[in-house]
């Protein structure tokens, strides 16, 4: 685990349990619990996605940007499936800690809450470190990409493909099967030398176990395939 993440604290305040790094219990919470009203008032805080079953906002303050998903409890059989397993927050957070142990470039977490309730886990909250000057690769071969004159086109397609591939062989090498692995879960970064860095986000429709292998890999490149076209 991340030496820092071996520092989280305890806190209840508001009807959660907290666990947070220490640096960031003032910058955070409040007696109300997460400051998240007063973001949006000031206009630091936005929705960027919004379901039934969970709200995602991006929050932006001094010397910190991250995401705050607060997963809610949306009907009955949501609830009923609270009651035997841990919460989304706390599932997408061990879940996250693993891939980074396993060598895969993907999101960082801040803090996890859990809703206090007499049986099972209610609403949870996960918070995770935004990757700055990232986009979403389905955006990035949509609206970026066609921008570009060519040969530099062509050479960050060929690119693309040769860096999405020793991603997904990471990620099916580490044990990581991702259920929802589609070009709106990875980023995408453009650095020096328009050299690409891929970064896979949303871990909580994952499996963790030993290696893929070759059908398991090959059933989820074909998901895969169904999003892309270079």
């Amino acid at each position: 685990m991340n030496a820092s993440l071996q520092r989280l604290t305890q806190h209840s305040v508001a009807g959660f349990h907290w666990s947070l790094m220490p640096e960031l219990q003032a910058q955070l919470l409040d007696e109300q619990g997460l400051r998240l009203p007063a973001w949006l008032e000031s206009g630091q805080a936005r929705v960027v996605k919004q379901g039934p079953h969970r709200i995602v906002y991006r929050v932006e303050l001094p010397g910190l940007c991250f995401y705050v998903k607060h997963n809610l409890i949306h009907d009955q059989r949501a609830w009923f499936r609270q009651l035997v397993r841990p919460s989304k927050a706390r599932l997408e957070f061990d879940r996250v800690l693993a891939a980074t142990e396993r060598g895969i470039p993907t999101i960082f977490p801040l803090a996890v809450a859990e809703q206090a309730t007499r049986v099972g886990s209610g609403e949870s909250i996960l918070i995770t470190q935004s990757i700055e000057d990232c986009i979403p690769l389905h955006f990035f071969l949509a609206a970026v990409l066609p921008t570009f004159a060519e040969p530099r086109a062509a050479r960050l397609r060929q690119q693309l493909a040769v860096e999405l591939g020793k991603l997904v062989a990471r990620i099916h090498e580490a044990g990581i099967l991702h259920h929802d692995l589609h070009a709106g879960n990875l980023l995408v970064r453009v650095i020096r030398d328009d050299r690409l860095q891929l970064f896979v986000i949303d871990l909580l429709a994952v499996k963790m176990g030993p290696p893929l292998d070759w059908k398991e890999s090959r059933q989820n490149l074909v998901m895969i395939n169904c999003w892309f076209t270079f």
